[in-house]
């Protein structure tokens, strides 16, 4: 028997998705402005409206998962600015993301099926 299963809201976008490259560079990526728990998917699902994308969902009898729920990292607190950053996410997203994301590449491990890449990403490496 399949649950009933109910989004918190319509423009929720969580869990799992996939993009393609050229689509993902498009939107610009994620922003590098959220910091700790909460926002960065509502200010993903506002980058790919922004620029006509529409998400789509497959059914729950295909489309559907359970989280694990784990104990978060202590770095995963609440992101006390993320309201303020969701404000202004279209306006931002031009100037906040891939093409301004700063990284130190650590390792490259390609497998058959799946690419692992370690990086080194701090907030110390963004300027406010």
């Amino acid at each position: 028997l399949l649950s009933i299963h109910r989004l918190p809201y319509a423009t929720i976008f969580g869990g799992v998705g996939a993009f393609t490259k050229e689509d993902f560079q498009r939107i610009n990526g994620f922003s590098n402005m959220f910091w700790g728990w909460g926002g960065e998917d509502d200010d993903l699902y506002t980058r790919i409206t922004k620029v006509g994308f529409k998400l789509t969902r497959p059914s729950l009898k295909r489309g559907r998962y359970t989280m694990i729920r784990i104990h978060h990292f202590q770095s995963s607190k609440a992101d006390p600015n993320r309201m303020n950053l969701l404000r202004n996410s279209a306006q931002r997203m031009s100037a906040d993301g891939l093409n301004t994301l700063k990284y130190k590449l650590d390792k490259v491990d390609q497998q058959p099926l799946v690419t692992f890449v370690k990086i080194e990403l701090k907030r110390s490496m963004y300027s406010k």
